[in-house]
């Protein structure tokens, strides 16, 4: 049996009154270290597929286990435990905070647990690898829109998650600096281990995935691995 670190069943997630579902019983797992891109038209539910597999968002029904947690039953101290330190989020806007530097940025889901200086030395590498030397002091104002989002990147890797959950992370950049992101995103899954679930429009994006997961008015439409790909 595979090493599963998500395990979705038969959820179902409605909006509006009355309500209207959006994600139509949906069962699949995602085994660890595994890179999923998760495709489909403009509302066929993509990210509210991943807003509410990474516990972002309540279920209407159904079941979401990840790392041997229920994210939907668990007690919200659990949640916040397990976001602050096995979980990053990347989205299409960077969500730095504006009176930070880059620097205090990235470390700040270790501030929220106390550990900042012991992951600083790790801060340091991975601004090196991401290529933002000089970004480190500069406030994100001060920073272009890659080095912005690249610092977002960082911030998410900095507690060297299990999971990085990603929505649109390419979208708000040039093809230069998306496929920076990619090659991160690679590099994470490649050597640090994490399984990454992206959203993504792009047909090329999407194929550097291990697997994809195609949704078409919230069912999965089709679930397909790359070849060699476990």
């Amino acid at each position: 049996m595979a090493d599963n670190i998500i395990s979705v069943e038969s959820l179902v997630k409605s909006f509006g009154d009355p309500p209207v579902q959006i994600l139509k019983s949906l069962t699949f797992d995602i085994p660890r270290r595994q890179f999923v891109a998760i495709t489909g038209r403009s509302g066929s539910g993509k990210s509210t597929l991943l807003y509410t597999v990474s516990g972002l968002d309540d279920v209407t029904s159904g079941r979401v286990q990840m790392l041997g947690s229920d994210m939907h039953s668990a007690k919200p101290g659990d949640i916040e435990k397990m976001r602050n330190t096995q979980i990053g989020f990347v989205f299409q806007f960077h969500y730095l905070l504006p009176e930070l530097t880059g620097m205090e940025n990235v470390l700040m889901p270790a501030r929220k647990v106390r550990k900042d200086k012991e992951y600083k030395p790790w801060a340091i590498e991975l601004m090196k690898r991401f290529d933002l030397g000089g970004c480190e002091d500069k406030l994100p104002s001060q920073m272009s829109g890659g080095q912005q989002q690249r610092v977002a990147l960082a911030r998410a890797l900095i507690m060297k998650p299990a999971v990085l959950f990603a929505d649109e992370p390419t979208g708000n950049l040039d093809s230069v600096n998306a496929e920076s992101v990619l090659e991160i995103f690679k590099e994470a899954n490649e050597n640090f281990g994490t399984t990454i679930i992206m959203v993504t429009h792009d047909e090329d994006y999407a194929a550097r995935a291990h697997r994809r997961i195609h949704l078409v008015d919230g069912k999965i439409d089709k679930d397909t691995l790359r070849r060699g790909k476990a």
